[in-house]
């Protein structure tokens, strides 16, 4: 049926001018940990955000072993395992993984994240388009990303962009000194696509990124891997298992 209520984020934040968040602990948000949105001169540093993805794993393992049939180590597979998972995870089941618990989201100009230690399984660091819409700031850029620690996760992301009539944009953005242990992917840019208005994403830099036992890819450039549920058939992306 039509979903009429969305998961909260810890902290959201819009149009704010000299903002700081510094040194707090953030643990199992029901979605985002952190949004801001149209941001101008903002510093985020040495904040933690934990979320218990093996929990969430072993609820779904414990449900694919009872209605798939899957022996209980499926994951040490790799590409193959999710060939063999297929339909059983998307779209529900890959919910329980704790997906859209994304770490830290911004979207603005001249802000910096630095430091921070992130366990989750969505976009752990991400740029987000601005447009001419915006209050305070029409194309997201002058971002600065570094020195972070995260496990499992789904990258130093950018985007997704999509076209639009007030042209999404994310401009020089930087991405230095990230280590990566069993992260999803770590390097992920994703454009959206669209027959309509224009998206940019331009000058993006990504310096000493280290990736340590990716479950999928440790690089992927190309449409984000996330066929958005309850948007009307619109197509927001690929599945998540292309193109295993």
């Amino acid at each position: 049926g039509e979903r009429r209520f969305r998961r909260p984020e810890l902290i959201n934040m819009e149009s704010c001018i000299g903002a700081a968040i510094t040194g707090i602990t953030l643990t199992n948000s029901p979605a985002h940990h952190i949004v801001a949105t149209d941001m101008l001169y903002a510093l985020i540093r040495g904040v933690t955000i934990f979320v218990d993805v093996v929990l969430f794993q072993n609820v779904v393992d414990a449900r694919l072993q009872r209605h798939a049939g899957l022996p209980a180590n499926w994951r040490s597979g790799g590409p193959q395992a999710f060939r063999d998972v297929g339909e059983w995870v998307l779209p529900g089941m890959l919910g329980l993984v704790a997906l859209n618990t994304d770490g830290i989201d911004i979207a603005g100009q001249n802000v910096r994240v630095t430091g921070c230690t992130i366990q989750n399984y969505d976009d752990s660091v991400c740029s987000k388009p601005m447009n001419r819409r915006g209050n305070l700031t029409q194309c997201t850029s002058h971002l600065l990303f570094d020195n972070h620690v995260v496990h499992y996760g789904v990258g130093a992301s950018v985007g997704s962009v999509s076209p639009s009539d007030a042209v999404n944009c994310i401009a020089d953005t930087t991405y230095r000194n990230i280590a990566f242990t069993e992260p999803v992917k770590s390097i992920y840019v994703k454009p959206n696509p669209g027959d309509q208005g224009r998206g940019v994403i331009d000058s993006i830099t990504y310096e000493n990124i280290h990736a340590e036992g990716a479950m999928m890819w440790t690089i992927w450039v190309s449409t984000q891997q996330q066929h958005q549920p309850g948007t009307n058939g619109t197509n927001t992306g690929c599945s998540f298992l292309y193109p295993l």
